[in-house]
């Protein structure tokens, strides 16, 4: 699946089911939880209301959903994304396909375009009740996201809004900078670089060779020489910087433990044991993150703003034919 299809894909599940988590998502998708997170700040900043709910997931803005149409996948990703998308795809997309090989097909689908609606204006189907319903509809469509986009890229910030998201989730701006050596146990999911060990014979190795570093050798050299981890291995164990949530549990919860400059026991994964050397170990300013912090928070700031407006206006809803309204979520 390109990124296009799961763009639009990542929208149709939030209509469906709701609320999703990254998690689930990049499961769903087949994909790492931080290409999720992409993703979908790829869609919030395309104008998609994608509000998130810190500890529960996302969930599409109330209201906001793919009309019951047919279209190609296409058509339907443009008109998601809204028509600021639509602008760009017409001004990028069109224009670099109508210079590429397919710059024909490109000129005929645009003059089949315009002769099937001028033929349509000239039967008046442009006066037909549900053509001016259709449009009526999605014309509100695109101008509550066109106000939800104004109202995420526009929305003043209070400092203190900023700053309090910034103090309450600390463990999104630490990160440490590690070598490590992995020796790899019978049966472990990394493919077989040296002779296959027992959890024992493997746990015996990785303590002889701590023993060797913590004596005086180099562990670098080591790491070159004796590591199951091929990849980091032939530059010294060398990983770069990390975050929370980037490594498996055993090996982050070491190494975010780990003093500086100190070689860790053996840790137990799923791979085998390893042996962690933490370089640096520091946390992102509130500078260097502000205006990452900024983009996380404008959507729920925007969806509050919609909520105000929503309490505002005078709301009338037949219950007895669309039922009692759902209890607000705790």
């Amino acid at each position: 699946m390109n990124r296009t299809d799961r763009l639009l894909a990542i929208v149709l599940e939030l209509q469906g089911r709701g609320r999703c988590r990254a998690e689930d998502l990049a499961r769903t998708f087949e994909v790492s939880t931080r290409t999720t997170y992409r993703d979908i700040q790829a869609l919030c900043e395309a104008g998609v209301p994608i509000v998130s709910i810190p500890g529960r997931g996302y969930s599409l803005m109330e209201g906001y959903f793919l009309p019951p149409l047919s279209f190609s996948t296409d058509e339907a990703t443009m008109l998601l994304l809204g028509s600021d998308v639509m602008a760009a795809s017409f001004d990028e997309q069109y224009r670099a396909a109508a210079k590429g090989p397919g710059k024909r097909q490109v000129a005929e689908q645009l003059v089949s375009l315009k002769t099937l609606a001028q033929e349509a204006r000239k039967r008046k189907l442009d006066q037909d009740p549900a053509y001016k319903a259709q449009l009526a509809f999605q014309a509100e469509n695109l101008l509550a996201g066109l106000l939800y986009r104004d109202l995420s890229t526009n929305l003043k910030l209070d400092e203190a809004d900023v700053r309090k998201y910034y103090d309450g989730h600390p463990n999104e701006y630490e990160r440490v900078k590690a070598r490590h050596i992995l020796i790899r146990t019978k049966g472990a999911p990394s493919p077989a670089v040296k002779a296959e060990l027992t959890d024992e014979e493997a746990l015996a190795k990785a303590k002889a060779l701590r023993a060797r570093i913590v004596a005086g050798e180099d562990f670098g050299a080591i790491a070159k020489a004796e590591s199951d981890d091929s990849g980091s291995g032939k530059n010294g164990g060398e990983l770069d910087f990390f975050g929370h949530g980037q490594m498996v549990p055993p090996f982050e919860q070491a190494a975010f433990a780990a003093p500086v400059g100190q070689i860790t026991e053996p840790v137990k994964s799923q791979f085998g044991y390893h042996l962690i050397l933490v370089e640096k170990h520091e946390t992102k300013t509130f500078d260097e993150v502000r205006g990452e912090i900024e983009k996380k928070i404008r959507p729920e700031l925007a969806k509050k703003a919609v909520d105000d407006l929503r309490k505002q206006a005078t709301v009338n809803i037949d219950e007895s034919f669309f039922g009692p309204a759902t209890p607000a979520a705790k």
